[in-house]
């Protein structure tokens, strides 16, 4: 048999998407399971801790071997204080709120840059008219004068 038919029958038995037993222990208790990206630090204070500890562990190795980066990682948590942990969470979950404010904005964003290819219809809705070319440039030159008069009183205010 040869690769492509191979692959093919890979596919075809293969489940679509990893399945971890515990998510089913979990699931079947009632629970949903959300994962965060892998290596993302916004969301996950453990990755933050992480290039924490990789800085720590790079300043201090000199010989890269195993028994000292292991040594530098063991004094690095000894180290690592319930305070120092505290901060990176704070950290995330500033961020979490942050992210869950924007969220409107950047929804209404994608909304409008969404293409359905399935309608029907022309592609007359995408291209600007002449009234709409010239309502754009009166806004431009407002803004042009907006500009001008910012800068013109920036520079009497600087003298």
């Amino acid at each position: 048999m040869l690769k492509p038919k191979l692959y093919n029958l890979i596919k075809l038995h293969k489940p679509a998407y990893k399945k971890f037993v515990i998510d089913q222990i979990l699931h079947d208790a009632g629970h949903d399971v959300l994962r965060l990206p892998p290596y993302h630090p916004d969301l996950n204070p453990i990755e933050l801790v992480w290039a924490t500890m990789k800085s720590y562990v790079a300043a201090r190795n000199v010989d890269f071997k195993f028994s000292t980066v292991s040594k530098w990682c063991d004094a690095f948590f000894n180290n690592f204080t319930s305070e120092e942990w505290k901060t990176r969470w704070e950290h995330a979950k500033k961020i979490e709120i942050e992210f869950m404010q924007q969220e409107p904005a950047v929804d209404r964003v994608v909304d409008e840059v969404v293409i359905h290819l399935n309608e029907v219809d022309s592609d007359s809705d995408f291209l600007e008219t002449e009234t709409e070319d010239e309502e754009a440039e009166e806004r431009s030159d407002e803004a042009e004068g907006d500009l001008a008069e910012f800068w013109m009183y920036s520079l009497a205010k600087s003298v």
